[in-house]
């Protein structure tokens, strides 16, 4: 899943044709000049990035469809193969570690750090090194859209992994379907990064391994995250209450589905 994509997935919401939906645009990037768009409703969670490619939430399937318009194509992501890709990468990861140890004691370390340097995101620092996940309440508070926000920080380790906005659901005029629409969509995700998390050791990227703004989101809606790392933000720019297009909530029927696993 592309990284600039996770806050939006993080932040936000979709909707069915004929009960209550809402329509949240974003401003994204490092400049927050691109656009992203976030439909929710009461069993539908929609995000548009602005390359085309969209992930949709079914809350009443408990499921992730990810998809490609360019190749209209999709992948869909249930519990059994989370379960079932946790499995496969701790397969890898457990020959990885035979095949180090095997490797003379002056050679380990060495061999360790240039494989975990051509993983994605670099890899973890140390797969004996567990992460603590500091989420600050800082009591400070800004507007965003003209809502209410309270800024929260995250930490990895003692470092500082992003900045967020948080706004009271209330505040958005969110309906207790459409609450209950992200709640499912923040479970899903985190179920989905601690199982990856459990299984991958040193394939799984540090900087992706915490999962603490899927965390945060249990307290409220981020309508402002920025990314420390790298400085790139998602900024909510407008809501609207107004009602979708039925095809919003659908997958084209003539885009093919692919299995997805390592490498999709």
């Amino acid at each position: 899943m592309n990284k600039k994509m996770l806050p939006l997935v993080l932040a936000t919401l979709l909707c069915s044709a004929s009960a209550s939906a809402a329509t949240l645009t974003f401003n994204t990037g490092p400049d927050s000049q691109a656009a992203g768009i976030v439909y929710l409703t009461d069993n539908i969670l929609r995000v548009n990035h602005e390359d085309n490619n969209w992930i949709l939430f079914d809350r009443s399937l408990n499921t992730l469809f990810i998809v490609e318009d360019d190749q209209q194509r999709f992948y869909a992501i249930d519990e059994a193969q989370i379960q079932s890709f946790g499995q496969t990468l701790g397969s890898v990861n457990q020959q990885i570690e035979q095949a180090l140890s095997e490797l003379p004691e002056s050679q380990r370390a060495q061999a360790r750090a240039l494989m975990e340097s051509m993983m994605p995101g670099g890899g973890r620092s140390s797969a004996a090194v567990e992460e603590v996940i500091d989420i600050n309440f800082t009591g400070r508070f800004d507007s965003v859209a003209d809502v209410r926000c309270e800024i929260v920080e995250t930490r990895v380790a003692g470092q500082q992994e992003s900045e967020l906005c948080i706004a009271d659901p209330d505040a958005l005029k969110l309906s207790s379907g459409e609450i209950a629409t992200m709640n499912a969509m923040a479970r899903f995700a985190e179920n989905m990064l601690d199982t990856m998390k459990e299984n991958a050791g040193s394939l799984f990227p540090d900087n992706i391994a915490s999962g603490s703004m899927v965390k945060a989101l249990q307290n409220g809606v981020p309508v402002r995250v920025i990314d420390k790392n790298n400085n790139d933000r998602s900024e909510l720019n407008s809501i609207s209450h107004e009602p979708i297009s039925d095809d919003l909530t659908k997958i084209p029927s003539q885009y093919r589905r692919e299995s997805f696993g390592p490498g999709f």
